[in-house]
């Protein structure tokens, strides 16, 4: 499971008034929370990102997160703000855009910290597919629970894989974030070396099925044998496997990952380059990884891609050099699915 819920252990829980959702003649720029819950967060007003869950919706959006300051200068009443940034969504906002698509339903709010204390909302509505279910995970009605109630882990349970199951994009997205070194969307540094240990086991764990199906192969005949570079130790290599067949050798890479085939793999510009001058090399695309059935296919005659690619990096380094820059540690995100890749059957690794 890539999200956990931190150590707070605490979850929130409240059906959304009109004024919380914008609705009426309320000009409340702001949902409440019950305290007891996000303690973590400061205070005074923070700028967080959180996820949001509606259904099958899941983004990572911007959260505007206070509590209301006592003259004692003690807190009260956490809330959520609208925000003022008209270019991008917050939490409160994307909630009130839900609601008023259907202002007639009944409208409630689950909300809790990840161990990486990013902050999760989930949204749903009186016709949700997950409103059974979570309304009778609830059973004493508006506030906080936490890991004292008879309840409590059973809703820690359908919360995380609500979670896990509706946030795969972000978990796919980090997968390639965690490879580039790239961050766009602003991802939680704890996240992304989260998703780079998950990359490093599936790399791994990718390998010793290859290693398997080409001994599997051997005993069978299909080759003659084969070389794993890295059984010892990570050769640093722009190949994995070296597989001899009627004394010719195809140099192989592995590229893993925890989701589907569609998934994009990334080389780096040491292997783009040994590609772009070797006719015999494939890329083995070991997928589903998080699944019981590991799968693999097998993408065969790279050589004029890599060209391709390697050519136009060829003349932006030269084009750049006008402006005295210096490109290097250049990383390529592919699609297996690219045309210019020869992409064989799909093939099950094992069942287990």
């Amino acid at each position: 499971m890539f999200f956990v819920s931190n150590l707070e252990h605490k979850i929130g829980f409240k059906k959304l008034s009109a004024a919380d959702l914008g609705l009426g003649s309320s000009h409340q720029t702001h949902i409440g929370l019950y305290e007891g819950v996000l303690d973590f967060l400061p205070n005074k007003a923070a700028f967080k990102q959180a996820m949001l869950i509606a259904d099958d919706y899941c983004d990572i959006v911007d959260c505007y997160f206070d509590r209301i300051e006592n003259p004692d200068g003690s807190f009260r009443s956490p809330k959520i703000r609208i925000g003022s940034r008209v270019d991008s969504p917050s939490v409160a906002s994307q909630i009130r855009r839900f609601a008023h698509e259907r202002p007639n339903l009944d409208w409630f709010l689950v909300w809790f910290g990840l161990e990486s204390e990013e902050l999760v909302f989930i949204l749903f509505n009186s016709a949700s597919k997950d409103y059974a279910s979570l309304i009778n995970l609830f059973p004493t009605g508006n506030g906080v629970i936490d890991d004292s109630h008879p309840s409590f882990s059973t809703i820690l349970q359908f919360v995380e894989n609500k979670v896990n199951d509706t946030s795969l994009d972000v978990q796919q997205d980090l997968e390639i974030v965690a490879q580039l070194g790239d961050n766009p969307k602003n991802y939680r540094p704890f996240d992304i070396h989260k998703a780079e240990a998950a990359m490093m086991e599936a790399g791994q764990k990718g390998e010793q099925l290859i290693a398997e199906y080409l001994d599997r192969l051997k005993s069978e005949g299909g080759i003659d044998g084969f070389i794993w570079m890295n059984q010892s130790r990570e050769s640093a290599l722009p190949f994995d496997f070296v597989v001899k067949q009627n004394g010719a050798e195809t140099h192989v890479d592995v590229k893993s990952t925890n989701y589907t085939f569609e998934q994009k793999m990334v080389f780096s510009s040491q292997e783009m380059n040994f590609i772009s001058e070797n006719s015999n090399y494939s890329v083995f695309r070991v997928y589903d990884l998080a699944r019981e059935i590991k799968k693999l296919k097998i993408c065969k005659d790279c050589l004029e891609f890599a060209k391709g690619v390697v050519g136009v990096q060829q003349k932006f380094e030269v084009y750049a050099m006008v402006y005295e820059v210096e490109v290097s540690s250049v990383k390529y995100a592919v699609r297996p699915t690219s045309t210019q890749f020869n992409i064989g059957p799909e093939i099950i690794l094992n069942n287990s």
